[in-house]
């Protein structure tokens, strides 16, 4: 997924070291080719790395479905303004299937949002519980209050101080992982726990969303510059390629 700031590119830095003597007879010292050579080859080598990333996309597959929806939806009025889209993986509302509850998203802010575990907690139980409240209403029944609950931390490199706002957020790490208990409103009614892997900054959410049981590592940092689109369709399953 772009990220939710902008997808840094990969950097490579070519050292060349070099001295010079001061003397009455001019001197110009030639650097060792050993260095020079292996610095050379390392930078090869990773650009090739990026190169190969690049070719790991899924673009042969079905595309995702997918969903653009204007923030703040009718069942969560509290959001921010903004624009949410959704990549679904296929059997995302089949219980039997190995998609089940599995897809992305992306949140986009008109105006920056403090960041942080307090801020995610917050936005994501009031999103999930008035999410199941209104599919469970328009089944005729409700959604209990207390239903949906919500445990954010800081993923490893993240930022598990209190929430920032503001500029100050622009620097803040950013990787967050929730734990989301509720109910499955859409089919079974049934509990279920969701992980959700979560990128976020200022002005921009990315997040992966699986039930917790999926096994999978951390999908969200970005390899070599490349999209996260390219991570999350690995895991759904599908083509979130435009």
């Amino acid at each position: 997924m772009k990220c939710p700031c902008a997808v840094p590119k990969l950097a490579l830095a070519f050292l060349c070291a070099c001295s010079s003597r001061t003397s009455h007879t001019k001197t110009v010292d030639t650097p060792a080719a050993g260095p020079k050579a292996s610095e050379r080859n390392a930078a090869a080598e990773e650009a090739q790395s990026a190169r190969d990333i690049a070719k790991d996309e899924p673009d042969s597959i079905a595309a995702c479905r997918s969903e653009n929806i204007a923030l703040p939806p009718e069942f969560a009025p509290s959001l921010p303004k903004g624009q949410e889209t959704l990549w679904f993986a296929p059997g995302m509302f089949d219980a039997d299937a190995p998609g089940y509850y599995r897809y992305a998203f992306e949140l986009h802010f008109s105006d920056p949002q403090p960041v942080g575990v307090g801020a995610l907690e917050k936005l994501l139980t009031s999103y999930y519980q008035g999410l199941m409240s209104a599919v469970a209403e328009g089944k005729g029944h409700t959604h209990a209050p207390l239903a949906t609950r919500v445990v954010v931390k800081a993923s490893p490199g993240g930022d598990a101080s209190e929430t920032c706002e503001g500029a100050s957020c622009v620097d803040a790490n950013r990787f967050f992982e929730a734990r989301i208990n509720t109910l499955d409103e859409f089919n079974t009614g049934k509990p279920i726990k969701l992980r959700v892997l979560l990128d976020a900054t200022a002005t921009e959410i990315s997040a992966l969303v699986t039930l917790e049981s999926t096994r999978m590592e951390h999908s969200l940092v970005v390899a070599h510059g490349q999209p996260r689109q390219r991570d999350h369709a690995r895991i759904l399953g599908c083509s979130m390629t435009p």
